[in-house]
């Protein structure tokens, strides 16, 4: 066994490079990349959209993507420092601040989403934007603000 830290560090380079290429690869061929045609194949076809409308779109979207990438990490930041409260057993108070806090910023979210559906169903104008409000703002509740939205609302 003279040699076993020598295995054990070769199991642990391999770890982490197996690793680092699956997340290269997750947001290389995978995540937004791929979702993004995806939505709006999905709007086009289902909705039957002009390439100016759909280009508005991809615009509007690109746009606000930016603002939910903000929220996310509020969110996912605010979670942490609950989640790093309770471990630690720290006052009633502020374990509850931080719910609110936590809460305050996925409303905040909630709404700039609805906002920004409601954005992207006046582009679509006429009988397409209530089909599509009709599809999408159900699932707003369902949300779990672990990435940005899309615009058919999976992540």
């Amino acid at each position: 066994m003279k040699f076993g830290w020598i295995t054990a560090v070769a199991v642990l380079m391999i770890a982490c490079f197996t690793t680092g290429a699956s997340f290269w690869c997750f947001h290389q061929f995978g995540g937004h990349r791929m979702d993004k045609d995806g939505e709006l194949a999905w709007l086009r076809q289902e909705f039957e959209l002009s390439s100016q409308q759909l280009h508005l779109i991809e615009q509007a979207h690109a746009k606000y993507r930016e603002i939910c990438e903000v929220h996310c990490i509020d969110i996912l930041e605010s979670r942490r420092e609950l989640r790093a409260a309770i471990d630690e057993n720290a006052p009633v108070e502020q374990i509850t601040r931080l719910q609110e806090r936590v809460m305050e910023i996925d409303r905040e979210c909630v709404s700039s989403i609805k906002t920004h559906f409601g954005e992207i169903a006046e582009i679509m104008g006429g009988e397409q934007s209530r089909r599509y409000l009709a599809e999408v703002l159900p699932r707003v509740a369902d949300f779990d603000h672990e990435g940005p939205v899309d615009l058919d609302l999976r992540i």
